[in-house]
């Protein structure tokens, strides 16, 4: 009754209060609500682009397209769907407008693919492509208009080795755009979760297969799973694929027995291991041969030029010449022979080198003497009439060939001339492809492919929609993040709630007084106020509760429109969970119910007569005290986190943060201690000089409404003051070194791995500009090599989980670019340049790595000394070591690791992709010409 009375009779008051509570709940509530609906857009944005997608095969060679149907058949009890597809970076031109668009994904796909997620339209033929609405954006293009696709053209062998083919790495195909497509028909199709724009083309599968030569494969298989094996790749593919599918070919020998070859040239490591178990289980030996092209064999003034040389079996240092060719050198055993070959690497390009070795005999013309099975098929070699018909990708003298040679060739094709051991060959040859050429197994056998394991192939599955469902948890919580930022704004609504519970309780205290002069206990008239209290914070929570959902949609407007550049989509959109509703709402009612159970027993524990004088709210002797040590506790804790700060001992933003907001509380406590002191007489004043002095005595009248006053206003600059405080400063120059720039003007991304050094006039020749170009004089030019992954930067919304990573060719060592806020480093040389620190071999076994400060924070939440575990192509787990953090540098969408573990542990990632440019003036647009 008493309750119902109270709650008429302050009705106004009341609406206050209820204001404050209302308000806080929806900042509160509101924030969650936005945390919730950013992660459940971005499942449903990355789900959507993965259509009916369950899983991924990848291969690192081009299989069967009839792996597809082979797979349906076999494992029906694991696989609903199959559809082959082939994957490409690309870069789209318009033919028009000349505009283009770069890091497009080109989709190799036939009626399979729209049959597979449902859709029509994808029975495409002849020059017929479909675009996504992005990339038609970005091109200005409509059904009719003429494009160019340009991709990097496969190759089997690859390019780092000597028989790699880097002339011909890219591939011109013009094409008519059929139809735009939009994403209800499959126009943003997406393997990888981003909120950005998919910039997609589809063409013809055969069309993309015969321009690229590819005869009837491709390199991608989705997958939709009705059962989810324990193995997928093993237990799917195994017995499906036949040796065609590995890139292998089976051959007979001279001797009638088997040999086993790769498309590739070279057989992998885990290859010849697959191969050996296979060959081992049916009682079959397997011998490992490794064959090369010398360009010159040697003894004294006598050589012989372009011979196969290969290498089986034992005798370190020794070399058996056949029949022939010691004929031609006059050799006999205990002769030394110089061989010269050519060898092949990123950085240095063809380089000549030469090895000596002692003729321990002479083989017959016989047998392995003459055996050209000993030499797997080159192309432009193997398959040349004569040898002045040789196109191979290493310059050949023609000159040197003789009418002898010819004749070799014409009866003995590519057999070998020479033989050394295996040992010396994969030393002097091996690469980190393979050290082995072609097993040849013991017996006439054969090599069943459900035998092999399709990982020891190199093959990997990927369950792309259960990634896409980790990943749209979010590298940070949205809800979380508006929580921080609204901190001081849920605050400041509960101290206004406060503020105005308080007042109406200061007007109160005669009321309190005569209740408590009748015999109210304490705790019966805490009971009345609380009752009450409780009443209006669940009145102002439930309207803030609503109110909380159109916070929350105004953020998330917010976010679609006036700051989707923070974002990068206008796929958000508001889900209402109950769950953070009630979370808010209770939350908010929680605190809100201590502030006022704090108040209100403050007051109920003054005498009578005290309150019935309103002296109600007078501090006790011993809170001034508290108070008092308090503000001076935290004055000091906010000086040493500022010296912190400085010193970097402690996270600057920390420091800066926690100095700020301690000096900020410590001010307000002091303002209350100077607030409720007993103000002195003071003599009459006139003018404004008394009308001043009369506000200043009045803010101690209520101290505790001016305190809280003071607050909101404090609370409301110090988020300005901040704010403002944290605007990045970029007036530095862009070609000083230890900027974010690096000192480099410019940086560039090629589709296809770019073998030759733009820095020297060869390379320059190689890559189709004059020795002299002018718009490259004075110019440096790093590479880097790169491996294709997430995007890392504060940008993305998904959580990373395969970075995209880089590694520098050596000279980028040379001297200290950008700016280090931490790293490992320890010896004088190292904190000179910390990216020395990639060089660094750890004992176990992780992987330095270097990468901005901002991405590590936010992104990756990762610091110094911290290891990000991911899996790559090849199914082997890695871990990179944070060992050096950037400050404010370009470089936020990638991790940055040394380039020798990189080939190492990425060998399908050939060349240098990515270039980075230093000492540009005017000459600046016409790089960017000729970039195009």
């Amino acid at each position: 009754m008493l309750t119902r009375a109270s709650l008429r009779y302050y009705a106004g008051t009341h609406a206050l209060v209820v204001l404050g509570v209302g308000v806080a709940v929806a900042v509160l509530a509101g924030a969650l609500l936005v945390g919730t609906s950013v992660r459940e857009s971005l499942r449903q944005l990355a789900l959507g682009r993965l259509g009916l997608t369950d899983a991924v095969v990848i291969s690192p060679t081009f299989f069967r397209t009839a792996l597809a149907d082979d797979v349906l058949a076999k494992s029906p009890q694991y696989v609903s769907a199959a559809a082959p597809l082939i994957i490409a970076d690309a870069v789209v031109s318009h033919e028009t407008s000349h505009r283009t668009a770069g890091k497009v994904a080109a989709y190799g796909v036939d009626e399979r693919f729209g049959r597979f997620h449902g859709v029509d339209g994808f029975n495409l033929a002849g020059r017929d492509a479909l675009i996504s609405q992005a990339l038609a954006a970005e091109l200005g293009a409509k059904a009719g208009d003429s494009i160019t696709l340009r991709v990097a053209k496969p190759t089997d062998i690859p390019l780092s080795t000597l028989q790699g083919r880097r002339d011909a790495a890219g591939e011109r195909i013009r094409l008519t755009v059929a139809r735009v497509l939009d994403r209800a028909s499959m126009g943003e199709f997406s393997l990888a979760p981003s909120q950005g724009p998919v910039l997609a083309i589809y063409v013809p599968m055969q069309r993309l297969q015969r321009d690229l030569s590819l005869d009837d494969r491709v390199n991608t298989l989705l997958l939709g799973l009705r059962d989810r094996p324990d193995d997928l790749i093993n237990q799917v593919i195994g017995p499906a694929a036949d040796l065609d599918d590995f890139g292998l070919r089976l051959r007979a020998s001279a001797d009638g027995n088997t040999i086993v070859e790769s498309r590739a040239g070279l057989l992998t490591d885990d290859l010849v291991s697959g191969v050996r178990a296979a060959a081992g289980d049916g009682g079959v030996q397997a011998e490992s041969v490794l064959t090369y092209v010398a360009n010159t064999m040697r003894i004294g003034d006598r050589e012989l030029p372009y011979s196969v040389v290969a290498a089986r079996g034992t005798g370190r240092g020794e070399i058996r010449l056949n029949e022939w060719a010691a004929a031609d050198l006059q050799a006999k055993p205990g002769d030394t022979v110089t061989i010269e070959y050519f060898l092949w690497s990123d950085e240095d390009g063809l380089t000549t080198s030469h090895a000596d070795f002692t003729v321990a005999y002479v083989v017959p013309m016989q047998d392995e003497g003459v055996d050209p099975t000993l030499t797997p098929d080159y192309p432009g070699i193997s398959d040349a009439a004569d040898m002045t018909s040789w196109d191979p990708p290493f310059p050949v003298e023609l000159g040197r060939i003789r009418p002898k040679d010819e004749d070799y060739w014409d009866r003995y094709r590519a057999a070998p001339k020479a033989i050394i051991s295996l040992e010396d060959g994969q030393r002097l040859w091996g690469s980190r492809y393979g050290k082995v050429s072609s097993l040849r197994l013991s017996d006439r056998t054969t090599i069943s492919p459900q035998a092999l394991e399709p990982s020891s192939a190199g093959w990997t599955a990927r369950l792309v929609r259960d990634e896409a469902i980790a990943a749209s948890q979010g590298t940070t919580d949205f809800g979380q993040y508006f929580l921080y930022f609204s901190f001081f704004l849920v605050v400041s609504a509960l101290l206004l709630a406060y503020l105005f519970f308080a007042v109406g309780l200061e007007q109160r205290t005669a009321e309190v007084g005569i209740l408590a002069s009748i015999g109210f206990s304490p705790a019966k008239i805490r009971g009345v106020f609380i009752r009450e209290g409780a009443i209006l914070a669940a009145i102002g929570a439930l309207a803030g509760a609503a109110a909380a959902i159109g916070y929350a949609a105004l953020i998330l407007y917010g976010l679609r429109t006036w700051w989707v550049g923070s974002v990068g989509t206008t796929d958000l959109v508001l889900h209402v969970d109950p769950a953070a509703l009630i979370g808010g709402v209770f939350g908010t009612l929680i605190v809100g119910l201590l502030a006022l159970w704090g108040g209100i027993g403050a007051m109920s524990r003054r005498s009578a007569r005290a309150l019935l004088k309103g002296d109600a709210m007078a501090p006790s002797p011993r809170s001034k005290l508290i108070t008092r040590i308090l503000a001076g506790l935290l004055a000091v804790t906010g000086a040493a986190m500022l010296v912190l700060g400085a010193a970097g001992t402690l996270d600057p933003t920390v420091g800066f943060f926690g100095a700020g907001g301690s000096w900020l509380v410590a001010a307000l406590l002091a303002a209350s201690i100077f607030l409720r002191r007993r103000p002195a007489s003071s003599p009459l004043h006139r003018g404004a000089r008394a009308m001043f002095s009369l506000g200043v005595r009045h803010t101690s009248v209520r101290p505790a409404r001016s305190v809280l006053s003071l607050a909101l206003i404090a609370f409301a600059s110090f988020v300005l003051v901040t704010v403002g405080a944290f605007k990045k400063d970029v007036s530095s120059a862009p070609t000083d070194a230890r900027s974010g720039t690096g000192g480099y003007a410019l940086m560039g991304e090629a589709v296809a791995p770019l073998m030759h050094d733009p820095n020297t006039p060869a390379g320059r020749n190689e890559l189709g500009l004059a020795a002299d170009e002018p718009s490259l004089a004075g110019t440096s030019i790093t590479r880097f090599r790169l491996r294709p992954g997430d995007e890392t930067s504060c940008l993305t919304l998904y959580r990373p989980t395969s970075p995209r990573i880089i590694a520098p060719e050596s000279r980028f060592f040379a001297s200290p670019r950008f700016t280090f806020v931490a790293s490992m480093a320890e010896t004088a040389e190292e904190q000179a340049n910390p990216w020395l620190l990639l060089n660094r071999t750890l004992d176990d076994g992780a992987i330095p790595a270097v990468a901005d400060q901002t991405t590590l924070m936010y992104s990756l939440h990762l610091g110094i000394g911290d290891d990000f575990t991911f899996t790559p192509e090849n199914g082997e787990p890695v871990r990179l070591r944070i060992v050096g953090a950037l400050a404010d540098s370009f470089l936020q969408s990638e991790m940055i690791i040394g380039e020798a573990a990189f080939v190492r542990l990425f060998p399908k990632h050939e060349g240098y992709r990515v270039w980075m440019i230093s000492g540009i003036g005017d000459q600046g647009s016409g790089i960017r010409d000729r970039e195009r």
